[in-house]
């Protein structure tokens, strides 16, 4: 990835702040592993807990704009770093709608 943490979520150690990536990025199926505190998920908990985060955002992408962007504030920074693959695709769909509607400014 070279440093862009595009795949990488966060810790799933709650009392832990860091980030898991693979253990051997080049397999797809590699154990996941916390920088920080060694923490680590298999590829399988890895495929459910991304599954799981997908559904959300699917939800979420019907909802208003404001709650969306309020979601991705609130709620999905916990799960994912900013620079996450869903987190950039959540992050531009809300500057689209947001760029499509007159009248909205923001200072």
């Amino acid at each position: 990835e070279f440093g862009s943490n595009v795949s990488a979520l966060r810790c799933a150690n709650i009392d832990c702040f860091g980030l898991m990536f693979p253990e051997n990025p080049l397999n797809f199926n590699s154990t996941w592993i916390c920088r920080d505190c060694d923490q680590k998920m298999s590829a399988k908990q890895r495929k459910a807990v991304v599954s799981g985060i997908e559904a959300i955002i699917h939800e979420v992408l019907y909802e208003r704009p404001r709650m969306i962007l309020k979601f991705v504030k609130k709620d999905l920074m916990t799960l994912i770093p900013e620079e996450n693959y869903m987190m950039l695709e959540m992050k531009f769909r809300i500057i689209s709608y947001f760029g499509r509607t007159e009248g909205v400014f923001f200072p």
